[in-house]
């Protein structure tokens, strides 16, 4: 769980925003995917359409910004989590002039980009039924807390890693939401970037997003929704304790949970299509944007921590990175 609200995916997240549940992928009885809508957010009008509101409650004590002294002109990294924290409160108000004279800003994925056949494609479970990855108990209670976000009979035909970001959003939305899961702030930076015409760069594809999650094994998956159903409250306590020390802006408070033993023996090759295998994609277009200079770089947080992450491997390579204030 940890890690999918540090590291992935924007794609998903972006995809309940602004509505209070998500479509299925929907098939017909010839088994043939039909193609999905895909939610989008709830329309805004006038100003606040193209500017964030300012400095609401709870900000980020000390923002996960970073700038990078390499090019004549400096860029800026920051790191976002995908669910609990918007971007007026991740982002000060000096920094949306930083991105407006950015030269490219750099995100993720362009949630906008996303084909709904892909994502039916990605979902799909190609055998059987998803019931029977689960034991009665645990399959019962995961229908149970889900009937009223997602139409059961489509749950069956799922993938079980669309199943634990359904649960998870839905779990989120109640906890941060009232129901109804908050904007996420990488896609309100998307739009922030989209409504000023700014140079705006996709790291990856959503389809290959989508391949990341499909990567990790169906069994592996199915024991953290297990996890999640089995233990409610222990999940909504990290969510909420994620939540707080990303408030907190204590790094090594972060790498705590992400590195979390117990967590990567649930599912042990998670990290490594999450964050390894993006990130080693990633790092020549960030070298390349870098060392030109006045890139602004928003991904999750997960991806630049640790001794592995791409904050070490830059300043491993001579990058000059500094977190600011």
């Amino acid at each position: 769980m940890r890690t999918w609200i540090l590291g992935s995916t924007v794609l998903l997240a972006a995809a309940a925003c602004g509505t209070p549940s998500h479509r299925a992928p929907e098939y017909h009885p010839s088994d043939e995917p039909a193609p999905i809508v895909t939610p989008t957010p709830a329309p805004t009008t006038g100003d606040e359409a193209a500017t964030p509101a300012r400095r609401p409650p709870q900000a980020v004590q000390r923002p996960f910004i970073y700038r990078v002294d390499r090019a004549e002109r400096p860029s800026y990294l920051l790191g976002t989590i995908h669910v609990g924290v918007s971007l007026d409160a991740a982002l000060p108000a000096q920094y949306l002039d930083v991105i407006d004279q950015s030269r490219v800003v750099l995100v993720e994925i362009d949630p906008t980009a996303m084909r709904p056949e892909e994502l039916t494609q990605a979902a799909r479970l190609r055998r059987g039924s998803l019931a029977d990855a689960f034991r009665a108990s645990t399959w019962h209670s995961l229908t149970d807390e889900l009937q009223r976000t997602f139409p059961i009979d489509q749950l069956r035909h799922v993938r079980p890693w669309f199943a634990m970001v359904v649960l998870t959003q839905k779990r989120a939305a109640d906890v941060f939401g009232g129901g109804r899961l908050p904007e996420a702030m990488d896609v309100t930076l998307v739009r922030y970037t989209q409504d000023r015409g700014l140079a705006l760069r996709p790291l990856e594809t959503p389809a290959q997003q989508m391949a990341a999650l499909g990567a990790i094994p169906d069994d592996q998956m199915v024991r953290v929704v297990s996890e999640m159903v089995e233990h409610p409250d222990r999940f909504r306590d990290e969510l909420q304790g994620l939540v707080d020390a990303y408030r907190l802006g204590i790094e090594v408070q972060i790498e705590d949970k992400i590195f979390d033993p117990e967590q990567r023996r649930l599912a042990p090759e998670m990290h490594e299509h999450l964050f390894t295998r993006r990130n080693a994609a990633w790092l020549p277009v960030l070298k390349r944007e870098l060392d030109e200079g006045g890139a602004f770089v928003a991904v999750g947080l997960g991806h630049w921590l640790g001794d592995q992450g791409l904050l070490a491997t830059l300043r491993a390579e001579g990058y000059t990175i500094t977190r600011v204030d």
